[in-house]
């Protein structure tokens, strides 16, 4: 007659439960990451999709002023003006408190080569966007030519 060794189930070892909540704590801590992740490159999307949309906002603006009007104060004032506490315009990023900043420049074309002498008929836009998250600073940043429309041209 033989003799069988059967293994007693007494339920759960030691070193079960230990195991076990060693990969429940490798999984939640994967799980948190990409969560994390996901969160983190939906705001990095919604902050891109306002700065662009702000730079467009500025410069349909400067299309629909005169041209003698395109200066950096007037596109300045137009965005601090709008009534938006978390958006600031300025020259330098140094010079606006809020998180979002807007820098706007403009600069005469014949006065980047030189040519003072020559018609002011073109002038560059140049808006930079900058934000903060999770302590980084992402910025966005665009040039835009306005020209003189043939009507004011024609005032010359």
């Amino acid at each position: 007659m033989q003799t069988r060794f059967i293994k007693k189930q007494n339920g759960f070892v030691v070193s079960d439960a230990i195991l076990a909540f060693l990969i429940l704590v490798m999984f939640t801590g994967i799980i948190t990451s990409l969560i994390y992740n996901i969160v983190l490159t939906s705001k990095k999307i919604k902050i891109n999709s306002q700065q662009l949309a702000d730079i467009t906002d500025i410069f349909n603006y400067a299309e629909r002023m005169d041209y003698a009007d395109v200066t950096a104060e007037n596109l300045i004032r137009y965005i601090n003006e709008k009534g938006n506490a978390s958006v600031s315009a300025g020259t330098n990023s140094n010079s606006i408190a809020t998180p979002y900043k807007l820098i706007i420049s403009v600069q005469k074309y014949n006065e980047t080569e030189g040519n003072t002498d020559k018609e002011d008929i073109i002038k560059i836009i140049q808006v930079r966007a900058e934000c903060e998250l999770a302590g980084k600073t992402f910025t966005t940043e665009i040039k835009a030519l306005r020209k003189m429309t043939p009507e004011e041209l024609a005032t010359i």
